[in-house]
């Protein structure tokens, strides 16, 4: 992801942290979403916070748990762990948390939707679109020029990564397979 004017280049093209990535990235998914909104007449609503981790805390949805990043629809807020974007970083590449965060963003539009209901707060169907929503904003910022050469090969790395072992049985964590993740994520 590339950075824009309101942020201070530095030799690398890089924000600095990844606390700078998530905050650059926080802002642009926003902003997507909120145009996405304006466009079709809805109001729509941020996060109220996109916080780090790095142990067990209590949420509006419980507690956290270790190498993970979700949405909480109790107090509208994501969560994710900082060992768990340290180690996209530096495995895959500086878009695969930002194809995470975009991803739990997908989570809390499905949620001002009504999509999220509580009967069908998770599975497969949720898990997927929130990969084609994360993919929507991954086409934004590419025609937008944000993108670098091979981010969203990175976001693919992930989403294949990330996905359910095929054949195995569909559970509440279930979020679809490799193939499958990938698919959403590149219709988006």
């Amino acid at each position: 992801l590339k950075e824009t004017g309101q942020w201070t280049t530095v030799a690398d093209g890089c924000p600095d942290t990844i606390d700078d990535l998530v905050t650059f990235a926080s802002a642009e998914i926003d902003a997507f979403w909120k145009r996405e909104f304006d466009a079709i007449g809805e109001e729509y609503s941020s996060p109220n916070a996109v916080e780090a981790y790095e142990g067990p805390e209590r949420t509006g949805c419980g507690e956290t748990v270790p190498e993970n990043a979700f949405y909480c629809p109790n107090d509208q807020s994501i969560y994710y762990d900082q060992s768990l974007f340290d180690e996209s970083l530096d495995g895959i590449g500086d878009f695969a948390p930002v194809f995470i965060l975009a991803h739990e963003w997908g989570h809390l539009i499905q949620d001002q939707l009504g999509f999220l209901t509580m009967r069908n707060r998770v599975g497969i169907r949720n898990e997927l679109q929130a990969d084609c929503f994360a993919g929507l904003f991954t086409k934004d910022a590419e025609a937008r020029g944000l993108l670098e050469p091979g981010d969203t090969e990175e976001a693919l790395a992930l989403a294949f990564e990330a996905g359910d072992p095929t054949g195995s049985r569909q559970s509440e964590v279930s979020h679809g397979t490799s193939k499958q993740r990938q698919q959403a994520f590149a219709l988006g």
